[in-house]
């Protein structure tokens, strides 16, 4: 899928790292952070074994009807930090549903990390739906980290769900079939055809959040993305919720 340049200069982010970083020590294969109940989470990527956790958390959108429709990374050998873009979707009388202004959202990691910047956008009538994630083992069976990332993105084929007063912000239907990942604008290839060994999607609901862990990448000493899945609305039965 090709980068559309003027959504990418739209999506100009300055990673905002949390005023207070957040030590905690996690056990290896826990979830970095517990959806709420009308979330579920995808499998985790990265994380394994015990890690100096200096920020767990998840990255929402800060407003009421929007939703993940972009990101922006920094990435040495692995990566050193994420911020989400956010953007509130408008659905017309004949259920096409599109984007418009770009808002920057949440972010986590080293922010000052000599690393490239890279910045991917969904089209207008897209969202965050999925990831697929390259791992990093500094040697074998030690901890180990995010080396590499993707995001997908899924058409909206419908306004927010109601799931009630305790609810998610957005909970926007997507289509199961039209669906493509989006490369980081800097990418020439698929680093010499190396596979993804971890590939998640949300079923038939958007992501609600980037669901992540920022640890110490050993052999630098630095911050850096060591664990990651995504949160995704559950689908109306699964909720309880009926649709509007």
């Amino acid at each position: 899928m090709g980068i559309d340049g003027r959504r990418v200069a739209a999506l100009v982010l300055m990673l905002a790292l949390p005023t207070a970083a957040l030590a905690q020590q996690r056990t290896g294969g826990q979830s970095v952070n517990l959806p709420q109940a009308w979330e579920v989470e995808t499998a985790q990527a990265g994380g394994r074994a015990a890690g100096d956790y200096r920020f767990v958390g998840a990255l929402r959108c800060r407003n009421s009807g929007e939703a993940i429709v972009g990101a922006r990374l920094l990435r040495s050998e692995v990566v050193d930090a994420i911020q989400i873009g956010c953007a509130p979707l408008k659905c017309d009388e004949a259920g096409d549903c599109r984007w418009e202004q770009l808002e920057r959202g949440a972010g986590a990691g080293n922010a000052n990390a000599d690393a490239r910047s890279s910045i991917a956008v969904c089209p207008r009538d897209r969202a965050v739906s999925g990831f697929r994630a390259r791992i990093r083992n500094v040697r074998p069976g030690s901890v180990d980290y995010v080396e590499d990332l993707q995001f997908e993105c899924a058409r909206v084929i419908g306004p927010p769900l109601a799931y009630g007063a305790r609810g998610p912000q957005a909970a926007l239907p997507i289509s199961d079939e039209q669906r493509a990942w989006m490369p980081f604008a800097d990418e020439t290839g698929d680093a010499g055809g190396r596979p993804w060994p971890l590939e998640q999607r949300c079923d038939g609901r958007a992501a609600t959040a980037i669901s992540l862990a920022v640890g110490i990448y050993r052999p630098t000493g630095q911050p850096v993305v060591q664990a990651l899945s995504m949160f995704c609305a559950r689908a109306p039965k699964s909720a309880g919720a009926a649709l509007p």
